[in-house]
């Protein structure tokens, strides 16, 4: 049937990690987050046949391993609901949250798209918070890379979803850093920025906090 589509795929990836052979592991790395691009279903299949432990594998190894790993896992966690809590409830959280720290730019890049794919559901964005993500997430916040910065505001609106962290992100100061950048040049990063506020100013404890700010301005503008 349809599995024995991917498993092939899923038993290179575990045969590459065992093999130590860094070409042979970033080319069937590369191989699932291609499979998802192809049909959202093998999404489904690729974590029915247990490809997330040799993918959070991958991510221990060298930068550009770990991109190509962290590119499968955003690909695999970007349409289903079940598919992002089966990934949140994986040991590989931590590393995520760890990657995200990363020195190479596009590595915390990478890692903090995982988070904010995982973030639009309630089960994975308890466990960001658990495992001490959104700290992290709002100082990547101040980063310089525009880039990053707009993968933190999308993270930030999946988690902002729950009250009690959209009024974290104010305490946090999280709130003036996405009012700049909801007046950056960047149209993803402003995008995703008045998003966030967008979201946040659901909570209606938040609602008078926002304004006073001067949030409004960048949400009428859009």
């Amino acid at each position: 049937g349809d599995m024995a589509g991917v498993q092939p795929f899923v038993l290179e990836l575990e045969h590459a990690v065992d093999s130590g052979d860094a070409q042979r592991q970033f080319i069937a790395a590369r191989a699932i987050g291609d499979l998802c691009l192809q049909n959202q279903e093998n999404e489904r299949r690729l974590l029915e046949e247990g490809v997330l432990s040799p993918l959070f594998l991958v991510c221990k190894l060298e930068p550009r391993l770990q991109i190509e790993a962290m590119r499968g896992i955003r690909y695999l966690s970007r349409t289903f609901d079940e598919n992002r809590a089966k990934i949140a409830r994986h040991g590989g959280l931590v590393q995520l949250v760890e990657l995200m720290q990363s020195r190479v730019p596009e590595v915390a890049v990478e890692a903090t798209a995982v988070l904010g794919n995982l973030a639009q559901t309630v089960e994975a964005r308890s466990r960001i918070v658990a495992e001490g993500g959104l700290p992290l997430i709002l100082s990547n916040l101040h980063s310089r890379n525009v880039k990053l910065q707009a993968e933190c505001a999308l993270a930030i609106q999946g988690l902002a979803q729950s009250p009690e962290n959209a009024i974290h992100v104010v305490q946090e100061g999280g709130l003036k850093m996405l009012i700049s950048l909801a007046k950056a040049k960047d149209v993803d990063a402003k995008k995703r920025a008045i998003m966030a506020l967008g979201g946040m100013a659901v909570h209606s404890e938040l609602q008078s906090e926002i304004v006073a700010l001067g949030a409004l301005h960048p949400l009428l503008a859009a």
